[in-house]
């Protein structure tokens, strides 16, 4: 009962032990939740969705029908912050290299690489531009995703675009590390502007209302 997985073990086993430290919390004496009920999947499920679970803020801008299942993955494993960014490399003692391959100046973190970089600010900054879109302050993806200037469609179209400049930062950063240039902000996101025109034209042209097809057109979405 007291096992604690080594710090080598894979995220996955880390997980079935935390989850394995929250459930000791309702068995005691040999008994479960201290009741007469047996233990089963299905009552153990319900207790934990009851009292253990977070909820995940982050859903909705990751797994949507407008995302590309490819920018999906990589996001959640950026949100849990599960991508081979220099840290987490240093920590498991492949590297010593620390600073980050796009600014040359930082440290490498999930958070430094997504946010506080002045490479993806660049870029996000750009998208901004195309978008005819203003954010006050440092520009993240999270602030720019709860701007309360559209809804419905253009919000989902938001989600894609920010998964899509992400993506494509992540796939740069690792050609700087394999090849050593690094992309410019203004090629990243020309590349997203033709990911995001094809993607319209060809998928959701015959879907949209007039509105949002004017809104398209104003930013040569279309």
């Amino acid at each position: 009962m007291d096992y604690k997985p080594p710090c080598a073990s894979s995220w996955a086993w880390r997980k079935v032990c935390e989850v394995k430290e929250i459930f000791k919390a309702a068995y005691g004496q040999g008994k479960w939740t201290d009741a007469d009920e047996d233990y089963s999947i299905n009552v153990g499920y319900i207790w934990l969705t009851q009292h253990n679970l977070d909820k995940v803020t982050w859903f909705k801008s990751v797994w949507n029908k407008f995302i590309i299942p490819k920018h999906s993955f990589i996001l959640r494993l950026l949100n849990h912050e599960r991508l081979l960014t220099l840290d987490s490399l240093v920590k498991i003692g492949i590297t010593h290299q620390t600073n980050c391959f796009l600014c040359g100046i930082h440290a490498e973190t999930h958070t430094h690489l997504f946010q506080e970089c002045v490479f993806v600010n660049r870029c996000y900054t750009k998208l901004l531009e195309w978008l005819q879109l203003q954010v006050s302050g440092q520009i993240t993806a999270t602030k720019m995703l709860k701007m309360r200037n559209y809804t419905g469609f253009i919000r989902l179209l938001m989600s894609s675009l920010i998964a899509d400049v992400q993506y494509k930062v992540w796939t740069c950063r690792n050609v700087c590390k394999i090849e050593g240039y690094v992309t410019h902000p203004v090629t990243i996101i020309n590349r997203v502007k033709a990911d995001c025109r094809m993607w319209i034209m060809n998928v959701h042209v015959g879907r949209l209302k007039r509105e949002e097809i004017e809104w398209c057109t104003r930013r040569d979405l279309m």
